[in-house]
């Protein structure tokens, strides 16, 4: 399995974060299937009413399904609870979304592994490009959220492919990462970063938040919060 960390320092192992991660992989037919037969049954909309990025010199909606997130009033808009708030109930200290009943081994996979801040599925049409953008998402204070994209359903085709596009600001270039089935790429939301789906079919990825907690990393400096910069955990 592919596990990349987008990092403006240079990359980063999932597994520093999270040791379970090859649960992912262990699972991932199982997962897949199960997202496929239902997906039907899977309750997507737009994740903001009114949104748009200043940096992409243009708007977009993306288009999510929530599972699950934490229970705090930063994350009521991250988790969609405007769009489907009659549709979500408290389990397990968590803010939980009708969803993950459809995808039960993904939902468990996730939690099994420790991500509990935030897990949703998006969708992407085909041939279509998220434009360049930064996410203005909150972190905790003693602590950076860093955003991952699992992909749980990417076709396969010759010459094109879906991938991300994250600034590196300390190098003034690009790096570029193909989102593949089964691939994991971790990046700060506010970096720059843009999404391109060359593909004819519709992508679908897991998308999740995780914390790196400046206590269990004290070469993280705070600055980093606003600064959009990493710090290598290698």
């Amino acid at each position: 399995m592919e596990v990349i960390l987008v990092s403006i320092w240079g990359f980063m192992d999932v597994h520093k974060l999270h040791p379970k991660f090859d649960l992912i992989h262990e699972r991932f037919d199982d997962i897949q299937k199960e997202f496929k037969d239902n997906l039907e049954h899977i309750q997507f909309g737009h994740w903001y009413d009114d949104f748009a990025h200043s940096q992409s010199g243009g708007v977009y909606n993306p288009v999510a399904a929530p599972l699950y997130g934490e229970i705090e009033e930063e994350q009521e808009q991250l988790c969609m609870i405007e769009q489907f708030g009659h549709d979500f109930y408290e389990k397990d200290g968590l803010r939980t979304h009708k969803n993950v009943n459809w995808v039960p081994t993904l939902t468990k996979t996730l939690q099994d592994i420790g991500i509990t801040r935030r897990a949703s599925i998006a969708s992407m049409k085909p041939k279509a490009k998220i434009p360049l953008h930064r996410d203005g998402d909150p972190n905790p204070p003693d602590g950076i959220v860093l955003r991952g994209i699992i992909g749980l359903d990417v076709p396969v085709e010759e010459g094109k492919k879906c991938y991300i596009m994250v600034r590196d600001r300390p190098k003034k270039t690009w790096q570029t990462r193909e989102i593949k089935n089964q691939s994991v790429c971790l990046f700060q939301p506010n970096a720059i970063h843009s999404v391109i789906n060359q593909l004819n079919g519709w992508r679908y990825v897991v998308l999740f938040d995780t914390v790196v907690w400046f206590e269990d990393y004290p070469e993280v400096v705070k600055s980093c919060r606003t600064t959009g910069c990493w710090a290598n955990l290698d």
